[in-house]
């Protein structure tokens, strides 16, 4: 998988990017709507890495894809196209085949915030979700105080479908059909 964009590379995880992939889940402030800050070792997140790449060949045109920032070759973070749900839970329970949604999301260092790079790799994301992929549907959660992320989804066009809750925190659910 490779997209990019004006600024960005999105691309499969390679093992370089563990040490940014481990402090980026660990730090409470980009963690601060989605859950606690992970406690996980390198040695798991560079499972995680490899649960990524298993995701890949098990289903082509999906995943969740390091963020690298073009001009400095920077890890940014992630973006995702993937069965709605934590990966590692899907995958360990044989669930992931039984997930029909399929989810649009973004996970970046502070550092990169209110640049507008998830916005731009949200809308390659969708691009590739809907031509590459042909999928008919693509959705997104987001928690209804995380502001900047609910403005990502809906500058690229996805519309909310009300409120509820996953895996125990209240959420804002959005989606968009295939035009």
């Amino acid at each position: 998988m490779l997209l990019e964009t004006e600024r960005l590379q999105i691309r499969d995880f390679t093992l370089q990017d563990l040490d940014g992939l481990w402090a980026l889940d660990r730090d409470p402030d980009v963690m601060r709507f989605i859950g606690p800050p992970s406690t996980w070792t390198k040695s798991e997140t560079g499972e995680a890495i490899e649960r990524a790449h298993r995701y890949y060949s098990m289903f082509p045109g999906l995943g969740v894809w390091a963020t690298i920032e073009r001009r400095s070759g920077s890890f940014v973070g992630w973006t995702a196209l993937k069965h709605l749900g934590p990966l590692k839970e899907l995958m360990a329970t044989g669930e992931v085949h039984q997930v029909r949604d399929i989810e649009i999301g973004y996970r970046y260092h502070r550092a990169y915030w209110g640049r507008g790079y998830a916005t731009e790799a949200a809308q390659a994301v969708l691009r590739h979700a809907f031509t590459a992929a042909k999928l008919p549907r693509v959705v997104a959660i987001a928690h209804p105080e995380n502001a900047a992320s609910i403005r990502v989804l809906e500058k690229i066009g996805l519309e909310r479908e009300g409120r509820g809750a996953f895996r125990g925190i209240e959420v804002e659910r959005f989606a968009l059909d295939r035009p």
